[in-house]
């Protein structure tokens, strides 16, 4: 009997989680070289993936906004989350044979009262980031393999009472075999 913690969801979900959250090859290290590079000279951006829950960083899909008034949170903010698990019977005899579809969503603020363009230059770098840190390496463990599919997009530019806000929501797949 399969069970939560050895579900596709959870199991990719994790494999994610560790990827970003490794040292040197991990989205903080990656995205600080990539930012570098821009010339711009801009802050860099990181986020706590070390729990579930952090000030920066979430597991399940959230909007900031709800998050604000009940939990200590901060901007950049990202969400991790299972999009969809789809078992496609791929390999005979297994729970679960298919693909599962990660998400996540950077929400980044800029709290300048005239929109600078600064957030499409983080966006810009979360994209490099992604690909390099799931393309650049083999990400495969446990039954579970990076399917080399990334989707990023850009959110519409919100402007609020603190200055702007931007989504990048991203889709990962991955095939999974357990």
């Amino acid at each position: 009997m399969i069970s939560v913690s050895n579900s596709a969801g959870n199991v990719a979900r994790n494999l994610v989680q560790g990827v970003l959250a490794a040292p040197i090859s991990g989205f903080n290290d990656t995205f600080a070289n990539i930012l570098n590079g821009t010339g711009t000279h801009l802050p860099t951006l990181t986020f706590d993936l070390s729990a579930p829950v952090t000030a920066s960083f979430s597991i399940g899909r959230v909007a900031p906004g709800d998050l604000e008034e009940t939990t200590p949170m901060t901007y950049p903010f990202c969400c991790l989350y299972v999009d969809r698990a789809l078992n496609l019977n791929e390999q005979k005899f297994q729970q679960f044979s298919g693909t599962v579809t990660i998400g996540l969503v950077f929400w980044l603020q800029d709290i300048s009262t005239k929109y600078t363009g600064n957030l499409e230059i983080y966006a810009d770098c979360i994209e490099a980031t992604l690909i390099e840190a799931f393309n650049g390496y083999d990400i495969s463990e446990g039954g579970v393999s990076y399917a080399g599919e990334i989707s990023v997009q850009r959110g519409q530019l919100l402007a609020n009472a603190d200055g702007w806000i931007l989504s990048v929501p991203s889709l990962l797949t991955f095939h999974v075999n357990i």
